[in-house]
């Protein structure tokens, strides 16, 4: 197990009595972890050679679709921020167990749970603390005391130059206290348990701060096949689409576009559906691969004169592929490589386009 949440500079030694009397946790019969219930509450002290340099709250205070939501509160005496993370509790790997995380540091960030680039040591190191451990193995058993109380014949486990003592009768990650050889220590100062105060004001934040759809826009270049009475060529033009999520990997599609060769330009918009077979969880997500397909309007014009004049309307099957890549926590830019067929009247009949494009992708709550 890892030590240590982030780098935290010294604050006041003194360090009051816990909120509650301390508890004295007898020795487990059975060496199994609580699972993640909503009013669980755990409070860490962090301590540098007896001092006092930093806090971390964790309280568990919804369920939803992703899993089990879980404030992370780390505050160093004069700066502080919030994570917001919605775990799986199925006995997977901690990191595989995160479905959404929510980042307040005075503004609420939404990140990208398949690329926590500079965030990921802190969120690998939250989840050691928040997911219920294996309590399975061979242990030595002692009694240990923090401000929390006495835990009695905790199991300790002795990894990377640091120890942990963990106890089932703790919430989350099951830990009482980790110790390194420099000094540094972390302690159980206050726990919780379902029944309690639930902050309801996180649950409403939580459903707030998710981006539920998105709104993109892009420019695409392409080939245009013509019809039985216009030539072929190639030309370029916009695209714009939105979505909004219908199931984990499946979004409701809106998408349009306009494709201009020389004299001739092919618009069709359409409805349809957007399948991420990679996502995690419903709404935006960012490094995605993504398949598409619509059914819709198609509209020829010719643009050779001073004037547009129509030349053939008609129905309209597009389909596409894209990915997602160099991602923010609302936004990302996209690459498209998009199929239309359609079928106009006026005797123009069948004609196609193929075109690669790229856009940005907004997300909206």
């Amino acid at each position: 197990m890892k030590y240590g949440l982030v780098v935290l500079v010294g604050v006041s030694a003194c360090v009051p009595h816990p909120p509650h009397e301390p508890i004295v946790a007898v020795a487990p019969d059975v060496l199994r972890s609580q699972p993640l219930q909503v009013g669980q509450r755990a409070t860490y002290v962090e301590r540098d050679h007896g001092r006092e340099v930093g806090r971390l709250y964790l309280a568990a205070f919804a369920v939803a679709e992703c899993g089990t939501w879980v404030r992370a509160h780390v505050t160093n005496g004069r700066d502080w921020h919030t994570w917001m993370l919605c775990v799986r509790d199925d006995g997977t790997a901690p990191r595989q167990q995160l479905a959404r995380a929510m980042l307040d540091d005075g503004e609420m960030h939404r990140i990208d749970v398949a690329n926590l680039g500079e965030h990921r040591a802190e969120i690998e190191t939250l989840l050691s603390r928040i997911v219920p451990p294996a309590l399975g193995g061979r242990y030595a058993r002692e009694d240990v005391t923090v401000d929390a109380g006495r835990f009695r014949k905790t199991l300790r486990v002795d990894n990377a130059g640091a120890s942990t003592w963990l106890h089932p009768a703790v919430p989350f990650g099951g830990v009482v206290k980790i110790v390194d050889g420099r000094g540094r220590e972390d302690a159980l100062y206050d726990l919780g348990y379902p029944g309690e105060h639930v902050e309801q004001d996180l649950v409403r934040a939580a459903e707030r701060s998710r981006h539920e759809g998105t709104y993109e826009i892009g420019y695409a270049y392409g080939w245009f096949s013509g019809t039985t009475r216009r030539s072929s060529g190639d030309g370029s033009g916009l695209f714009v689409s939105a979505t909004w999520p219908a199931s984990q990997h499946i979004d409701l599609l809106l998408h349009a576009t306009a494709l201009d060769s020389s004299d001739l330009d092919l618009g069709g918009v359409g409805l349809g559906a957007r399948w991420s077979p990679l996502r995690r969880d419903r709404g935006f997500a960012t490094n995605q691969v993504f398949l598409q397909a619509t059914l819709g309007y198609a509209q020829l014009d010719d643009t050779s004169g001073a004037a547009r004049n129509t030349l053939g309307r008609g129905g309209e099957l597009a389909v596409g592929a894209g990915y997602s890549w160099m991602s923010r926590h609302d936004w990302t830019l996209t690459i498209n490589l998009d199929h239309h067929l359609a079928y106009l009247n006026a005797g123009h009949g069948v004609t196609q386009s193929v075109s690669i494009g790229a856009g940005l992708q907004l997300a909206f709550p």
